[in-house]
């Protein structure tokens, strides 16, 4: 009987990591999936209701969106120097 425990000590350790592996893949694959559909399900900003000229609303939520968006990405690099 010991002899058996002997044997499958090492088998059942590596089962653990393997299985410890998994959820950390599985964790870390959830934040990067929650990532992406926050990002593709975030409304455009609301513009107050100016008079601005030769503009449309659109053009100018998407003007908004561009300058938040490079300025998001210009942070994340200025944070990894």
């Amino acid at each position: 009987m010991e002899a058996l425990s002997k044997m499958a000590a090492p088998a059942t350790e590596k089962i653990r990591q393997l299985q410890k592996m998994v959820q950390d893949i599985r964790k870390n694959d959830g934040s990067l999936l929650d990532k992406l559909r926050r990002l593709k399900n975030k409304p455009l900003p609301n513009l107050p209701a100016k008079d601005y000229k030769g503009e449309t609303s659109l053009q100018l939520k998407l003007q908004f969106h561009m300058n938040a968006v490079s300025s998001k990405h210009l942070s994340k690099h200025l944070t990894r120097l």
